[in-house]
């Protein structure tokens, strides 16, 4: 078998790496231009509007205002990575008072693996527990019955509620 002196393969690895680092540059504007521009159309939260995690839709369907949050339901999207680097979705429905205290929350995930929807499975079975009875704006969540992946996803779309449901 003949072999390629590696000073010839030199251009060809530096032009995979530089377009690699390329397209990572470009999804993060993309990813941060999307944010930026759903933001701007969005307004301030009036609880009866729209809202983005990222890229994809919140709703909020709104109750009254006696506090630091309207009070209703809203919905927010979530990603992270996977170790295979494959990008792994969530979906949160949250239930808060006009006190920030989470009632209830609902989340749906979206994969093609089944490692990941496994770990997936287990954050949603045991998000509740972790979430319900506490302040949106105090929730921290790191691990979930050993899913810690999952949890970075569920943040963002928190994030995005909690923006949302501020009086």
């Amino acid at each position: 078998m003949a072999r390629t002196p590696l000073h010839l393969n030199r251009p060809v690895r530096t032009a995979a790496t530089l377009a690699s680092v390329a397209g990572i540059a470009l999804l993060a504007g993309c990813s941060a231009g999307a944010a930026e521009a759903d933001t701007a159309t969005t307004g301030a939260a009036s609880g009866t509007g729209t809202t983005t995690s990222g890229s994809a839709p919140a709703t909020a369907s709104a109750g009254g205002t006696t506090g630091g949050y309207v009070a209703g339901t809203y919905e927010g999207d979530g990603s992270y990575s996977n170790p295979h680097g494959n990008i792994e979705k969530v979906h949160v429905s949250m239930t808060i008072t006009a006190d920030g205290t989470v009632e209830s929350v609902d989340v749906t995930g979206t994969t093609d693996g089944a490692e990941s929807a496994q770990y997936q499975s287990l954050f949603i079975g045991g998000i509740s527990d972790e979430v319900v009875g506490k302040k949106i704006d105090e929730l921290n969540v790191t691990v979930v019955s050993g899913s810690s992946l999952t949890s970075g996803g569920f943040m963002q779309a928190v994030d995005a509620i909690e923006a949302e449901a501020a009086a």
